[in-house]
């Protein structure tokens, strides 16, 4: 069976991930389906860091050929990288990952994501690091670029 694609919008806790998603699919809602040319995903804007509980329940149920979600990764503590590595195993059993990463926080950029966290996430599949603090929808566009980049190959 072929996996699908994850691509996996990374940040901290408030950084804009889901302002970000909110720009890229011109929606309020949490839950959307969306098309990028003709690949079909379902849209989670509710990320990992909001609701890990809730998180893990979606990794087991969702079935969807393709997948955008937020995805909170700034953690320092053992247990928190642990859970969430888990929950990143979990969707690679489903698909190819793709992480784009947001290094740092939109309204802070003096605070970024750990580079040992870059590094796991490097091991669990593409990383492109985003170092820019642009507005929403900027960033939104730019992540619409990767996105293509990768599904143009196909």
């Amino acid at each position: 069976m072929n996996k699908g694609k994850a691509f996996l919008f990374v940040g901290g806790t408030a950084w804009g991930k889901s302002l970000t998603l909110h720009a890229l699919i011109g929606s309020r809602k949490n839950l959307v389906n969306y098309k990028i040319r003709e690949f079909a995903f379902i849209v989670k804007v509710v990320s990992n860091g909001d609701d890990p509980t809730e998180y893990e329940k979606f990794v087991n149920e969702v079935d969807s050929p393709n997948l955008i979600s937020a995805f909170s990764f700034c953690f320092i503590r053992k247990k928190a990288i642990n859970r969430h590595l888990n929950m990143i195993k979990g969707l690679s059993e489903k698909y190819e990952l793709y992480f784009w990463i947001m290094k740092k926080k939109y309204e802070e950029p003096e605070k970024e994501i750990p580079y040992k966290n870059i590094e796991l996430l490097r091991n669990c599949g593409e990383v492109f690091v985003y170092d820019k603090t642009e507005e929403d929808y900027r960033r939104a566009e730019k992540f619409k670029e990767f996105i293509v980049s990768i599904i143009k190959g196909d």
